[in-house]
């Protein structure tokens, strides 16, 4: 370093310290709003900047159902409404918070039928957004079966009526407010204060 340079970012450095232009010297008039120019760019980029975090593949993250699904009222490529259930935090940094919207469809439905058969209806989670806007792939396959009425339908019409074989199973549903545990498809960066 040349002797110059050494005296300019002395000189810099005592303004910094102690501001004001209460300087001795003309020259340090000048000098003194670039070092504040300085100081707040410095300032800015050291204490507000934006910090990229990974969110990992395999994240878990909790998800609460927003609609009702049934085997009864569904139908396969139904949109379906979740919403994050609490934020999902990385270093100590929300990279999803809670209440952001997640998205599902329905991939399966089977209805009810005679001889105590159950509805079916499964789900598949597509993606969220993390707080920088960005598509969070997901994955989690759901489905429920209701219950089984086969057995009773059988035993009730060899004892007592073959109509009872019309006997119906009962039809498969969530209910809004229903959590499940679904995870990050792929890596994103995410860009957080």
């Amino acid at each position: 370093m040349t002797k110059n340079t050494v005296t300019i970012i002395s000189v810099l450095l005592v303004f910094l310290l102690f501001g004001g232009t209460n300087a001795p010297f003309l020259m340090l008039d000048f000098v003194v709003p670039k070092a504040e120019m300085l100081y707040y760019v410095v300032f800015q980029q050291t204490v507000y900047a934006q910090t990229k975090i990974t969110l990992q593949d395999g994240t878990r993250i909790t998800i609460t159902l927003r609609d009702k699904v049934s085997s009864e009222t569904s139908s396969v490529g139904q949109i379906v409404n979740f919403e994050v259930s609490r934020d999902v935090m990385v270093n100590g940094k929300t990279v999803i918070k809670a209440g952001t919207p997640v998205y599902g469809e329905v991939t399966g439905v089977v209805k009810k039928g005679r001889v105590g058969q159950a509805g079916t209806v499964s789900m598949s989670i597509s993606y969220t957004k993390s707080v920088d806007d960005q598509s969070v792939p997901l994955r989690a396959t759901l489905s429920k079966t209701g219950e089984e009425k086969l057995g009773t339908a059988i035993g009730l019409s060899i004892v007592l009526c073959p109509l009872f074989l019309l006997k119906k199973g009962e039809e498969a549903e969530y209910n809004p407010g229903t959590q499940f545990e679904v995870f990050v498809n792929t890596p994103v960066q995410v860009e957080v204060q």
